[in-house]
């Protein structure tokens, strides 16, 4: 028995990485256009950090990213468009990045809308392009719908996409026990790099160029103070799948130029997704571009041909 704890132990050890401070990563990483801003929601602070750079008078393009993920994965999107004349605004989603998280932990499509607005109001944006991969996605649509009336949506981008029924579904018995037990608890620590190594190869297609560069960025962030535990622990709120419907049928109503963009490798959100969106909403307005060799991150797998798709889209609908 002795040994057999001593072997427990020993693997807790190995696991175990601990938190990184946002101050190691500011050393690490460009802030220099980094803004934190503390807005309410339901009643509870919470600090968001978002990114704005470009003319002020540009044509205004918020990009929003997935789950494990941050800003910082439009980094050459957002270049691009840059150099293209558009001003561009990254905002990290609670849990995830640089932002914090709500105190009774629970997250949602419509709360993080809130969060994407409540960053509008304080720019004082009028009309704006959005879109997002995976739950960036989800965002951006409901996004759209609750606020197409009193904020002019030019250009809605849904890269891989959660779609209305399959969007934050109810507490699961792992989401219970990670919420409350003492072992939960230690598992969020327990994250080695080359989890993490095998968790992105998964994600991205056979075409996809993953770099080092890119799975530092990924880690980085994951180990930074509080992202885990939240992430972990987090509740969604009950899952409302009559509301996400009506959602993307108001955005159809509403006629947003929208393009979905799919990595055909998509092993966590399959390609067949598109079928949910096109029996939705789909209409003149919607293009759908397919990516034979990309997976779940198609702007960042390949980041030049997918903006090209991209550019050519917010030209056209213009």
């Amino acid at each position: 028995m002795d040994l057999f704890i001593i072997l427990i132990l020993l693997l807790l050890l190995i696991l175990y990485r601990p938190d990184k401070e946002l101050s190691e990563l500011k050393m690490k990483y460009d802030f220099s256009h980094s803004t934190f801003q503390t807005v309410l929601i339901d009643n509870q602070e919470i600090n968001i950090h978002y990114r704005d750079e470009g003319d002020p008078s540009s044509h205004v393009i918020i990009l929003l990213h997935g789950m494990f993920s941050s800003l910082q994965t439009f980094d050459e999107w957002a270049s691009l468009l840059l150099q293209s004349g558009y001003r561009v605004i990254r905002i990290d989603l609670p849990n995830h990045g640089a932002s914090g998280s709500f105190s009774d932990h629970v997250i949602s499509l419509r709360r993080s809308a809130l969060v994407v607005k409540a960053i509008v109001d304080h720019l004082q944006l009028q009309a704006l392009s959005i879109g997002g991969n995976s739950m960036g996605g989800g965002v951006s649509w409901y996004f759209s719908a609750l606020y197409h009336e009193s904020i002019h949506i030019r250009h809605l981008i849904l890269i891989d996409s959660v779609s209305p029924l399959n969007a934050y579904r109810n507490s699961s018995k792992w989401r219970d026990f990670m919420n409350n037990t003492f072992l939960g608890k230690v598992m969020c620590k327990l994250t080695p790099k080359f989890l993490f190594i095998l968790l992105l190869k998964f994600i991205y297609g056979s075409g996809g160029t993953l770099t080092q560069k890119t799975i530092d960025r990924y880690y980085d962030f994951l180990l930074l103070e509080g992202n885990r535990e939240a992430i972990v622990t987090s509740k969604p709120e009950p899952f409302d799948e009559l509301m996400n419907v009506k959602a993307l049928e108001i955005i159809q109503s509403a006629t947003i130029p929208t393009l979905i963009m799919w990595g055909k490798e998509d092993r966590l959100i399959p390609i067949s997704t598109i079928d949910e969106f096109q029996a939705l909403f789909f209409s003149s307005h919607t293009e759908i571009k397919i990516y034979e060799t990309l997976g779940h991150l198609p702007m960042e797998e390949d980041s030049l041909m997918t903006f090209n798709d991209l550019s050519s889209f917010l030209r056209k609908h213009s």
